[in-house]
């Protein structure tokens, strides 16, 4: 649950880093809330096409779990953890079923799913408002708890994302069966996770861009938090169990705390 929370505030940042960024698709938000002034107003889309090469093999390209075994001019062959599947180059009506993090990250991306669930322990069950304009066109497909598969298979999804440490309940030959499914894993480091998407849509460069406008916005706040050196506690509270806990410097927003200069206690 600690880790959870962590990951949803870092992906959250990144959308919103994302709208400083070049954008390639027109589908990103038009206007998206900002913390503490940034400028999230995306520029124009400049299109997918310089990513869809054919003909090339990446077998050594590995992000926490995905591998891109091969690209053709047809589809992209995905290594995952649980086997390999062939998925479009350029996905158009993409379902995720993790609406925290996989979701979050496919908008920072410039791709607006067709369908995602919702997560009612998170904004009362309903889609964030950071998502903008995005989550006005996002249909619900039941929760992260009990995906709806009469109305996932209804939106003719050409690929699903599903997160196999939440969604593990999930049956994986179900989901297939309706469309191609890559199942993605939460990984180690702050930008694991959005790397590993990207992977899966072949948008390696836009994740770079979302990246480099995340750290220029933690290096702006570095300046203004006066972070640097002083020794951070981060607590994570939980009402309804009436306790609480202690994020460690490995976490995403320990890491995060840590670029700004901040010194995470405790250690471990």
């Amino acid at each position: 649950m600690i880790q959870r929370l962590t990951v949803l505030g870092i992906a959250t940042l990144f959308l919103l880093a994302a709208c400083g960024a070049p954008s390639t698709q027109t589908s990103v938000p038009s206007s998206v809330p900002s913390p503490a002034g940034m400028d999230v107003t995306p520029p124009a889309a400049t299109g997918n096409d310089d990513q869809q090469e054919t003909g090339t093999s990446d077998s050594g390209a590995t992000a926490n779990g995905v591998t891109v075994l091969e690209t053709t001019g047809q589809y992209r062959r995905i290594r995952h953890a649980l086997g390999e599947i062939d998925v479009p180059l350029d996905p158009q009506r993409i379902v995720s079923l993790d609406p925290s993090i996989d979701t979050a990250h496919l908008i920072s991306l410039g791709l607006s799913p067709v369908g995602a669930t919702t997560n009612p322990a998170i904004n009362g069950g309903q889609f964030p408002s950071v998502w903008g304009e995005v989550a006005q066109r996002v249909k619900p497909v039941g929760t992260m708890q009990a995906p709806n598969l009469e109305a996932i298979t209804g939106l003719q999804p050409d690929l699903i994302v599903y997160n196999i440490t939440y969604n593990e309940g999930e049956d994986y030959d179900t989901l297939s069966a309706i469309a191609p499914t890559v199942a993605v894993t939460i990984g180690e480091g702050l930008y694991s996770d959005l790397e590993q998407i990207a992977r899966i849509v072949g948008r390696e460069d836009a994740a770079q861009a979302v990246i480099d406008a995340f750290e220029a916005r933690l290096a702006e706040l570095a300046t203004t938090t006066k972070l640097a050196g002083k020794r951070v506690a981060i607590a994570t509270i939980f009402p309804a169990e009436q306790t609480f806990g202690l994020l460690g410097p490995r976490s995403r927003l320990g890491e995060a705390l840590a670029k700004m200069g901040a010194t995470i206690v405790p250690e471990r």
